[in-house]
C-alpha cells in the first residue's frame, strides 16, 4: 500500500510516482498532478508521460489514479552523469553513487551569489536528506 497523503494538501502541479502494489522494487511511474477533482476523496487525476515535456504537462492526458497508490516526489534510480535538480533549484552532476542515497555531486552551476564565476564545487552526501525534484540524464 502507498503512502497515505493528504489529498487536501495536494495542488496541481506537484510531483508524484505511482507504485501500486503489484509493481516490483524497480517499477514506479513518475507523474504530475493535473487535477484534484472536488467530487472524489480518494482520487487525483496525474500526468505520467508526456516525453519529459514536463513545462507543458497540462496539455497531456491524465489518468484518474487511486491515492493509495501514490507516493509524493518523483522517484529515480541514481545513475552515474544523471543531472539532479534540487529544489533550491541548484543542479548537480551525479559522479558516484555508493549507494541507494549516497552520492558524489559536482554543481552545474555557481551555488553562491557572490561567486560570479563558475568554478566546478564537489559534494558527497546522502540525498535522503534532500527533496530531488527533477533528474534529466542529458548533461
Amino acid at each position: 500500500m502507498g503512502k497515505i497523503i493528504d489529498i487536501s494538501k495536494l495542488s496541481i502541479g506537484q510531483k508524484v510516482h505511482y507504485k501500486p502494489d503489484h509493481y516490483g522494487e524497480d517499477e514506479w511511474e513518475n507523474g504530475m498532478v493535473k487535477e484534484v477533482p472536488e467530487w472524489i476523496t480518494d482520487a487525483v487525476r496525474v500526468v505520467y508521460n508526456c516525453a519529459g515535456n514536463w513545462e507543458q504537462f497540462m496539455d497531456y492526458t491524465s489518468a484518474l489514479t487511486n491515492m493509495r497508490d501514490l507516493y509524493l516526489g518523483w522517484k529515480f534510480t541514481a545513475t552515474e552523469g544523471a543531472i539532479l535538480e534540487f529544489e533550491s533549484g541548484n543542479r548537480f552532476e551525479i559522479l558516484k553513487v555508493w549507494d541507494t542515497y549516497c552520492f558524489d555531486l559536482k554543481a552545474m552551476q555557481p551555488v553562491f551569489e557572490w561567486m560570479p564565476d563558475f568554478r566546478p564545487v564537489y559534494y558527497s552526501i546522502r540525498c535522503k536528506q534532500f527533496k530531488i525534484i527533477n533528474e534529466d540524464t542529458k548533461k
